[in-house]
């Protein structure tokens, strides 16, 4: 079947409403929403994916590669602010920081460069969106692991680009990255991925 998307019709191997729902919205650059006037990049959908999991897992640490406009380290530690516990680390060498936020900490460098100054064994979350490239995804997936916490997530953004389902023309990207990880002390969270329609990411569950 096709459909329209900005008066250019593109055909659809399936007819998955989550799916097409899926589509258009990354078309349409859905998720160019806004948290307290700060740009965030994540659809609502995630956003409460997130949510769920500071108030529920209680993490000492959130911590996220790849600031961008610095939205979603601030909602993080907002939730943060309503539960009374976690900090945030957001990483990304180019971030310029456009707020202030005492459960906010920024590193300005390389996410694989940064490894050092984060904290190990503790009950932490990460959130990997520094590259939309596989063997990038990949290194940061194995740098990464060791910090998240017995029961916690990594959670491997974007894994929605090339063709899963959006369009998306770079070649392999971080949906590769995750079916070449072999560690099985993570496995896959499908329900947070459905539980409000359609995930742009992977959460992958840390158990030992």
């Amino acid at each position: 079947m096709n459909i329209e998307i900005d008066n250019t019709v593109v055909k659809v191997q399936h007819q998955n409403v989550a799916d097409l729902f899926h589509m258009v919205s990354y078309e349409r650059r859905a998720f160019w929403i806004k948290w307290r006037g700060v740009l965030v990049w994540k659809y609502p959908t995630d956003l409460f994916n997130y949510a769920e999991l500071i108030q529920t897992l209680l993490p000492d640490y959130l911590i996220e590669t790849g600031t961008a406009e610095g939205g979603a380290a601030l909602f993080y530690a907002d939730i943060m602010d309503l539960v009374g516990h976690g900090e945030v680390i957001t990483i990304d060498p180019y971030y310029k920081p456009v707020y202030k936020h005492p459960r906010v900490t920024h590193i300005g460098k390389d996410s694989i460069e940064a490894i050092g100054e984060l904290p190990v064994g503790k009950r932490t979350i990460v959130s990997l969106d520094a590259s939309h490239l596989k063997d990038d995804v990949l290194r940061e997936m194995y740098a990464y692991a060791p910090i998240v916490g017995n029961g916690m997530y990594m959670v491997v953004e974007d894994t929605d680009m090339s063709g899963h389902p959006v369009r998306w023309s770079e070649g392999d990207g971080p949906w590769e990255a995750v079916e070449e990880f072999n560690d099985d002390r993570f496995i896959e969270d499908k329900g947070l991925a459905t539980r409000y329609l359609f995930s742009a990411h992977t959460w992958l569950r840390k158990n030992e």
